[in-house]
């Protein structure tokens, strides 16, 4: 289980005061409000390389974030944290019942109502009405998108690892 998530990247020194602009990863940028202390790394997947950092200010700036950094007073060390990507911990990101992270969902297999496997999750694509996931089976190298709907989705159990679907040939969309 993926325990730091990337919430944007620092894009280059704002002004003069050792500030810098950030990336943000999501369009809400609530998360972003009450935050205290990050990581900073060079990747966003590798937990090698990881700098935590205490937040002394935080200002929105046309879908942008603006964030000051304890010690960093110039533009010249603000110029160090170029690039470096912003993680925080799983359990400082709010998240509300029936939502989950994509992260965990990549990590389920999905069977259907009567047991059958059908896959795993590789990818959750975002679309304007609903998230897809994206199923590759491990036989037949066969593929299935399943729009994440209540008519269709049964179950999510991220303990388990397992998406339960309606049998595909009983979907009404």
């Amino acid at each position: 289980m993926i325990n730091l998530f990337s919430i944007g990247r620092i894009s280059k020194p704002h002004g003069i005061r050792g500030e810098v602009n950030v990336i943000p990863f999501d369009e809400n940028l609530d998360i972003f409000k009450n935050l205290e202390c990050v990581f900073l790394s060079k990747s966003d997947t590798s937990e090698d390389d990881l700098t935590p950092v205490n937040i002394t200010s935080i200002k929105f700036k046309n879908n942008r974030v603006v964030m000051g950094i304890e010690g960093c007073s110039t533009c010249n060390e603000a110029e160090l944290f170029r690039n470096k990507f912003i993680r925080i911990k799983r359990e400082d990101i709010p998240i509300q019942d029936g939502d989950y992270f994509i992260a965990d969902i990549k990590e389920c297999t999905v069977y259907d109502e009567n047991g059958v496997f059908l896959g795993r999750v590789s990818e959750v694509i975002k679309t304007k009405n609903n998230d897809v996931y994206w199923i590759k089976k491990t036989n037949l190298n066969d593929e299935l998108l399943i729009p994440v709907l209540k008519s269709i989705v049964v179950d999510i159990d991220i303990d388990e690892k397992k998406i339960i679907i309606k049998e595909v040939k009983s979907w009404t969309l």
